[in-house]
């Protein structure tokens, strides 16, 4: 999945949790705005919510990330950053700096289970599951072979068909 792609993927997600006009708005010059999205509450407050989706293969979202999309923001806009990895403990700490406008932070985990449990880019497959029965094993060993005793001598007969 490229860049782009996940971008939509993220724009789908924010629409499965409730926000509403998102777009995604991600190109060169984007000021570090790859979504946006409305949370909008019955009536009583609408919250504007930036996205900086990152889709990384190697290495953590450093703080650098979370003072870029920051210096993003308008002044009624919340920002987060979405990723494929994970924080390092700077970007972390500034995300939650007090003082300063918080920025949410979606790490790689937290984004498959997202995904999961709203149904994008995921799909159920039935696998059969053997198990071993004991029961059903010795119930079929006593159907296939009949034990007779005479005196001390055990046969086994083979039933007739």
């Amino acid at each position: 999945m490229d860049q782009g792609d996940f971008e939509v993927l993220i724009q789908r997600l924010l629409e499965r949790l409730g926000y509403e006009d998102a777009e995604v708005r991600g190109k060169t010059g984007d000021a570090g705005v790859d979504v946006y999205a409305v949370l909008r509450l019955h009536g009583m407050t609408s919250v504007p919510t930036v996205v900086q989706a990152k889709r990384w293969t190697s290495g953590n979202v450093s703080g650098k990330v979370i003072r870029e999309l920051r210096g993003a923001l308008h002044v009624d806009e919340h920002g987060v950053v979405i990723t494929t990895a994970n924080f390092t403990p700077e970007a972390i700490s500034e995300a939650t700096a007090q003082g300063k406008a918080p920025v949410g932070m979606v790490d790689g985990p937290a984004l498959v289970q997202l995904l999961i449990e709203n149904g994008i880019g995921v799909s159920t497959v039935s696998v059969p599951l053997r198990r071993l029965d004991p029961g059903s094993v010795l119930a079929e060993s006593k159907e296939r072979c009949h034990v007779t005793r005479h005196d001390t001598t055990v046969r086994r007969e083979r039933p007739r068909h």
